[in-house]
């Protein structure tokens, strides 16, 4: 008989609790877990500004990216890549390029530091010899990633 009555409680609980769902409840609040942000930046061939050492010789083009995102907390405990965008391609940053013109191999090198503020981009090709050439128009993705 007990097991009579148990099978019953067991059919009885399995289709007492069946009915149309209730209301959605209020939201609950933030989870922990990683936070991001992306910016896109161009800086235009006209914007990029010369570079030189302490003796005044010529060495490349730069230009600082403000990045107001990028602040004190993430600049210590977060992560941050910057790359450049050509296209439908992400090349991450620094970048170094081979090239040949007219015989002559050298190479363009693309590179970033960061800063609370601000990420600043360089433009160098090995023979520091060109100052009249200026950098094409670049745009480049920021990635910051923190919790």
């Amino acid at each position: 008989m007990k097991k009579l009555l148990f099978l019953l409680g067991i059919v009885w609980l399995s289709f007492g609790c069946t009915g149309p769902q209730g209301p959605q409840g209020p939201q609950g609040p933030a989870g922990e877990g990683v936070l991001s942000a992306t910016i896109e930046f161009t800086i235009y061939e006209q914007d990029w500004q010369v570079q030189r050492d302490g003796g005044g010789n010529f060495i490349g083009y730069w230009y600082e990216i403000p990045v107001p995102e990028l602040d004190n907390y993430i600049y210590k405990n977060g992560l941050y890549n910057t790359y450049l965008i050509d296209g439908n391609i992400q090349n991450p940053l620094p970048l170094i390029v081979y090239n040949e013109t007219d015989g002559a191999l050298w190479e363009k090198k693309i590179s970033c530091d960061y800063a609370v503020g601000s990420v600043a981009v360089y433009y160098q090709e090995n023979d520091f010899a060109n100052e009249s050439y200026r950098p094409a128009t670049m745009t480049f993705r920021i990635q910051l990633i923190w919790n």
